[in-house]
């Protein structure tokens, strides 16, 4: 079936998923009447410690568990692709992910590139980040951020320019609930675990996930 709406693809390393993650989803979901969202699990974000992750089939599971829990699994597709992509080339990246994605005719070159402002500090060091953001149309989902932080990262000048013309966008979310750094230094400190369900903190508990500092 040939997709018409547009498509939101929402990478994220899930590293764990939790409530701010769907939180996101919704805000970009409503301001750019998407009509569903797929949520891209990274194998591995290259710009983050890998010593502080979560294997992949453990993040994709919880991500799984949390659509379920939020009762949004009607619009809020949690996808592997990047990792089915990993295993034929090696060292998947976003931009090959989406040029990939683009080429099916389901999607009608509808997708829609969404990433959290946490992303903005290292994104000029991406794989082919220019060519990511002049090919596919983006929004920044300010979690904790403002558009007018946008000038103190490398990658400002040309999202300000994108977002003028209209191509990408800014999205306040003022309910940005939920930090996986915050829930991981919990889980080593064996606190209780906030901005997650108890699914998956208890989930958390089971494997022992997260028990290394950071």
């Amino acid at each position: 079936m040939v997709t018409h709406g547009k498509i939101g693809v929402f990478g994220a390393s899930a590293n764990p998923p939790h409530d701010g993650h769907i939180a996101a989803a919704r805000v970009a979901k409503n301001a750019l009447k998407l009509q569903k969202i797929i949520f891209l699990i990274t194998p591995q974000n290259p710009h983050k410690d890998p010593a502080t992750y979560a294997s992949f089939e453990h993040r994709f599971l919880m991500a799984k568990m949390l659509a379920e829990q939020h009762k949004v699994t009607e619009w809020f597709e949690v996808s592997d692709l990047e990792q089915q992509i990993a295993t034929e080339t090696t060292a998947p990246q976003t931009f090959n992910t989406l040029q990939k994605m683009s080429q099916n005719p389901a999607f009608n070159n509808n997708l829609i590139w969404l990433m959290g402002s946490d992303n903005l500090a290292n994104f000029h060091k991406w794989d082919q980040w220019e060519k990511l953001v002049n090919n596919f149309c983006g929004a920044i989902i300010g979690r904790g951020h403002t558009q007018n932080e946008l000038k103190n990262y490398a990658c400002g000048s040309i999202l300000t320019k994108l977002i003028k013309n209209g191509t990408w966008h800014w999205l306040n979310d003022s309910n940005h609930n939920g930090c996986a750094t915050n829930i991981r230094e919990n889980s080593f400190k064996n606190n209780t675990l906030p901005h997650i369900p108890s699914v998956i903190e208890d989930y958390i508990s089971q494997h022992n996930l997260y028990k290394k500092a950071g």
